[in-house]
């Protein structure tokens, strides 16, 4: 059985660190477990999720996406929240990210890319 390398954001390392020991445990066995490839409960999102998956651990969702990188499959999981968040929190997030325009609060209504740089403060 081919094992998946896995690559945890930032993200889902600092929230799954504030987690309880007990929830802990649980999520690094499921992803040991999905690492082996023993997928458990996963399924394929849709619409404006397309291309990316989610785990489930208990009420908690870890939404990845899948690469092939060097012939080597790999799993990179981005964001880890519980369930009544993460669709929503995602979908903000994936948009930012994808540089989808937004409108502009101005007299013009100019229209400007989203960017996830922080600004410099003068």
């Amino acid at each position: 059985m081919t094992s998946i390398k896995l690559n945890l954001s930032d993200q889902v390392r600092e929230f799954t660190s504030q987690l309880a020991p007990e929830t802990r445990s649980r999520f690094r066995s499921a992803l040991r477990e999905f690492q082996r490839g023993n997928t458990g409960d996963c399924k394929q999102l849709e619409d404006n999720l397309e291309g990316y998956y989610r785990l489930r651990i208990g009420h908690f969702r870890v939404i990845y996406a899948y690469q092939t990188r060097r012939n080597r499959l790999e799993a990179d999981l981005l964001m880890m929240a519980p369930r009544k968040i993460i669709y929503q929190a995602f979908a903000h997030v994936a948009s930012l990210l994808a540089g989808k325009f937004v409108e502009k609060e101005s007299e013009e209504k100019e229209r400007f890319y989203v960017s996830t740089k922080p600004r410099k403060r003068s």
